[in-house]
């Protein structure tokens, strides 16, 4: 029932990162909507993370899920390999519609790659892992929607994520990315193209979040939540644009976070205060007396930044940024 309003059909579909975590419980939900052929896409062609079940979900989807499931292998941020791998695809499509290319055709897109590089900008480590992160990403969804304008695809799915829209430490360079996706989704809705952004939080025990044991704690949702969160984005196709999945534990997320930032403040003012301003102070004339007051300063900073709330951090960090 749910299959004959969704679009879903019938159809082809290619799913980039298809052998990762949440490119497996897509193709799970649009099986379940009656999809006729998936294409995941794979560098490597292997499962991506180990110890979350997906051998067992490639398993079914290939051999009892009724579906045509191919995996491809292909790099998605290089142009050459997306032309060939779309035009392979087409070429699925017209086999399966006996050369008559009646009803054949690419039915929709879901960009789910994606590698995750955190790293602190001080020091330049950020510079790093920026290139990774943007070309699985970013240049990616480009390469696919440049090339496919012409297939006329009735879903142009890509998984941004929350860090988009609130950011996080250490993140720069894959919230960037994801603005990315976030403003290329709004970029086709402007030429009348089918375009939906969902920008994801972690999903508990699947995807990259799980594979490098971050903690995620109050930023995550379960892999139910996720499956009807797809399961909406088929049947209700209508509804294009970005859209925020906000889990139930953010707001102590973000309150947990804030306070460490103020923390990270007072500690760096603090030093700056005991050691910079006060290396500073003594070369100038009459400046041993400030020298010792900042020194005392920095003293006091460092005692009182433990144990406060942030509301008392941010005032002390306003009192000497004044000063």
């Amino acid at each position: 029932e749910v299959s004959e309003v969704s679009g879903v059909a019938g159809g082809t579909f290619i799913v980039t990162g298809g052998l990762g975590g949440l490119g497996l419980l897509t193709a799970k939900v649009l099986v379940r909507l009656g999809a006729a052929r998936l294409v995941l896409l794979s560098r490597s062609g292997q499962v991506s993370h180990e110890g979350q079940g997906l051998e067992g979900e490639l398993s079914w989807l290939q051999e009892e899920s009724g579906c045509d499931v191919r995996v491809l292998r292909c790099d998605v941020s290089e142009e050459a390999s997306v032309v060939s791998m779309l035009a392979a695809v087409r070429g699925m499509c017209l086999e399966g519609a006996g050369g008559s290319g009646s009803g054949s055709g690419i039915r929709g897109i879901i960009h789910a790659a994606g590698v995750i590089r955190d790293s602190l900008i001080r020091g330049g480590g950020a510079s790093a892992g920026c290139a990774a992160v943007w070309s699985s990403k970013a240049q990616s969804a480009w390469l696919l929607h440049e090339h496919s304008v012409a297939d006329d695809l009735k879903y142009f799915v890509v998984f941004s994520s929350i860090v988009s829209a609130i950011g996080n430490i250490g993140q720069a360079a894959y919230s960037a990315s994801n603005s990315y996706l976030d403003g290329l989704v709004e970029h086709r809705a402007q030429r009348g193209l089918a375009g939906v952004s969902i920008q994801w939080p972690a999903v508990s025990g699947i995807g990259m979040a799980a594979a490098a044991a971050v903690d995620v704690d109050g930023i995550s949702i379960g892999p139910s939540e996720a499956e009807r969160i797809l399961y909406e984005c088929f049947v209700m196709r209508g509804g294009g644009g970005v859209r925020t999945i906000v889990p139930p534990g953010i707001r102590s997320w973000l309150k947990k976070g804030v306070l460490m930032q103020f923390e990270g403040v007072v500690r760096a003012t603090a030093v700056a205060a005991t050691v910079g301003d006060g290396r500073q102070s003594a070369s100038r004339s009459g400046g041993q007396g400030r020298a010792s007051r900042q020194k005392s300063r920095g003293q006091a900073l460092q005692q009182q930044q433990c144990g406060m709330s942030a509301a008392e951090v941010s005032q002390i960090v306003r009192s000497v940024v004044e000063s």
